[in-house]
């Protein structure tokens, strides 16, 4: 039986600074849509989101790329498994057919009716 999961996310490309050290560097944040739309209900647009999260973090957050818009699909029988297997050497044959399920992804139409918008 076929257990499978969707999770929509964003993936925000983001140049931020440490600002311990001042180094710059770029960076990529994965968020659920779900998380968004929670910090949307407290006010709290993407990108104010995204600098709080890198701003506990002791990151200064410069600039924040439009997303890309992806739906994560995950097998939930082989994570199961696989979790089972932590610790335990694993056949490479088996370990590829895992990543193939766990990073099985589909690109959502970047115009999918919310144009301008950040969600």
């Amino acid at each position: 039986m076929k257990t499978e999961i969707k999770i929509p996310v964003r993936a925000y490309g983001v140049k931020i600074k440490d600002e311990r050290t001042g180094e710059q560097k770029n960076d990529v944040i994965v968020i659920e849509k779900a998380r968004l739309q929670a910090a949307a209900m407290v006010g709290l647009c993407d990108d104010e989101f995204i600098c709080r999260t890198y701003n506990r973090q002791g990151y200064r957050v410069l600039e924040i790329d439009r997303p890309e818009k992806v739906m994560l699909t995950a097998d939930l029988h082989e994570l199961y498994y696989a979790t089972d297997l932590i610790g335990e050497e694993v056949p490479e044959a088996d370990m590829e057919q895992l990543r193939e399920s766990i990073t099985d992804r589909e690109l959502i139409d970047l115009n999918d009716g919310e144009e301008g918008a950040h969600d």
